[in-house]
């Protein structure tokens, strides 16, 4: 990635044209930023349903620092495509100030916004200061054709600021989200063998895709680590028998997060085996939090309040085989 090279600024003053700018403009060992300086654009209405990109050099897509609007009108049918070619490696793909909205009007499995290709692991996808909100389909589907058989560790160095709806995802990514919203999307995280990251991030108003889990989902025999630092969950009112989280051989670290305000008619939120470590958090006003079976429990330095039975089930935990480690915690207000 080549943080020294020439930047061109360009001014996008006709959406309608951009891919031409692209084209035109992109060189190597150059870096190209497209601004968006309108607060809002229509682009369920572009001129061509899919825009092709080779990327050969770094390209950023900035919009207003309140943000600028991509409304594609609960339409499907407008996409972009990304190659990132072996012999071209290191350069970036970065979208900044961008609220992505209305995209899909129905839970459509084969539609995407956006359609990534690594041909190489030393390439990269940022997404910061972006916002998804109110969109039915998925907005990322990666395809991952070069692998380093000694590096299954790091297979990508993606790092991705919004991925919203549901995606499964190769075996050995890691990738990680920070400074995201993700309001009233539907959908969830699906990965094998896979590191998930979210940092400072707000969750709210999920919906399920096709009656999936709402948030993260990983196979029955995948090793899977999905870590939450200093986010918010809150607002979640799941109406069907589905879970927030489901996690088979999962990892789940849950670092200064408060989760509030969130319910299933299931009963409870996340079913985990393996294992669970919970630090500096708030839980509030949810139900019952965590099932599973054969999982190790490591809380610590945490608050669980607000919680009223109306059955006699455990509060926080109803596990078997478990073991439970807890520390410096407080439990307010059960009634």
């Amino acid at each position: 990635m080549c943080n020294s090279c020439k930047r061109t600024i360009i001014e996008i003053k006709n959406i309608y044209n951009y891919e031409n700018v692209i084209i035109e403009n992109i060189k190597n060992e150059e870096s190209l930023v497209l601004k968006f300086n309108e607060k809002y654009y229509d682009v369920s209405d572009l001129p061509k349903e899919r825009t092709d990109i080779t990327v050969i050099s770094n390209v950023t897509f900035s919009g207003n620092l309140d943000g600028t609007v991509f409304d594609f009108k609960n339409k499907k049918d407008k996409f972009m495509v990304f190659s990132f070619l072996k012999n071209n490696s290191r350069n970036k793909v970065k979208f900044e100030n961008i609220i992505f909205k209305n995209f899909g009007g129905d839970e459509d499995d084969s539609s995407n916004m956006i359609y990534i290709n690594f041909e190489s692991d030393e390439n990269y996808l940022e997404f910061e200061n972006c916002t998804f909100i109110d969109n039915d389909c998925i907005i990322f589907k990666m395809d991952l054709t070069y692998f380093k058989d000694n590096n299954k560790n790091g297979i990508i160095k993606a790092y991705i600021g919004n991925y919203s709806l549901f995606e499964k995802l190769k075996e050995y990514i890691k990738i990680k989200f920070s400074n995201s919203n993700l309001i009233r999307n539907k959908g969830l995280f699906y990965i094998d063998y896979g590191i998930l990251e979210m940092d400072n991030c707000y969750i709210s108003e999920s919906q399920h895709f096709k009656n999936e889990v709402i948030i993260f989902k990983t196979t029955t025999t995948a090793q899977s680590t999905f870590i939450l630092n200093n986010s918010i969950i809150e607002n979640i009112n799941i109406k069907e028998d589905i879970l927030l989280i489901i996690g088979y051989k999962l990892n789940f670290i849950i670092n200064n997060t408060k989760i509030s305000n969130v319910y299933s008619i299931s009963g409870f939120l996340f079913y985990i085996q393996n294992h669970v470590e919970i630090n500096n958090s708030t839980f509030s006003d949810t139900s019952l939090i965590f099932k599973g079976r054969e999982c190790k429990y490591d809380i610590s330095n945490s608050i669980f309040k607000n919680y009223y039975f109306t059955s006699p089930i455990p509060a926080i935990i109803d596990a078997r085989f478990a073991k439970i480690n807890i520390m410096d915690t407080e439990f307010r207000n059960f009634k």
